[in-house]
């Protein structure tokens, strides 16, 4: 169940911002301009929010991405410079 199913209503804010990172700048799985797949990350919302809200570093909002690609997904392997760019730009949603 995604995200958007549990809360019953479209994402906003900080969720939004979240899930347009993950979907944009992290996206291992190619998911970004699939209107199919417009929910693909969204159970890791939550996840990366509880991360940022609690100062995590980019370098451990990296590991976390780096462990779902491992364990919950096609082992993709994105690099390492890629994830913390990803991450960097989440960092940035809360700490600008």
């Amino acid at each position: 169940m995604t995200i958007r199913r549990r809360v019953n209503k479209p994402l906003t804010g900080l969720l939004l911002e979240i899930h347009r990172v993950l979907m944009h700048s992290w996206d291992p799985l190619g998911a970004a301009g699939e209107p199919r797949q417009i929910d693909e990350y969204d159970a890791y919302i939550l996840e990366v929010h509880d991360l940022l809200i609690s100062n995590a570093s980019a370098a451990q909002i990296a590991a976390y991405l780096k462990n779902v690609e491992t364990l919950k997904m096609c082992g993709c392997g994105s690099s390492d410079e890629h994830l913390m760019n990803a991450a960097l730009n989440l960092v940035d949603l809360v700490r600008g």
